[in-house]
């Protein structure tokens, strides 16, 4: 979600360590931490949003491989959008987990996949 591995593993171990004291108090755990993270992963985007421009970064920076084209087209995408991909697709999450995951509403979280699918499927024939 947050476009490099090890920024991801720093905003999870953050999280980690903030949640352990609740951890044992919660009823299902997991999900929690998984909202937390979602949470945290949108608080980034927003201060990352504020200094710089993330398309501009992915445009210097962009290899010409498919793999490379479906990553740029998923950086691309806006923050919720980005979110509804990665749990849906690289989590393996049900649409209403999904939905969970986002606080909102499942038909919104399929809504939001479809809409972030067709921006990538375009964003990927465009070139």
């Amino acid at each position: 979600m947050l476009g490099s591995n090890d920024a991801a593993e720093d905003l999870v171990h953050d999280v980690f360590l903030r949640c352990a004291d609740r951890l044992t108090d919660l009823e299902n755990p997991a999900s929690y931490l998984r909202v937390s993270v979602v949470n945290a992963c949108r608080r980034e985007f927003r201060r990352r949003a504020r200094l710089t421009s993330i398309t501009a970064d992915v445009a210097e920076t962009a290899p010409t491989s498919e793999s490379a084209d479906l990553r740029r087209a998923l950086l691309a995408l806006g923050p919720r959008k980005r979110a509804a991909v990665v749990l849906r697709f690289y989590e393996d999450m049900s649409f209403d987990e999904v939905a969970g995951a986002l606080g909102c509403a499942p038909a919104t979280a399929r809504s939001l996949v479809r809409r972030a699918m067709n921006e990538m499927r375009g964003a990927v024939d465009e070139r």
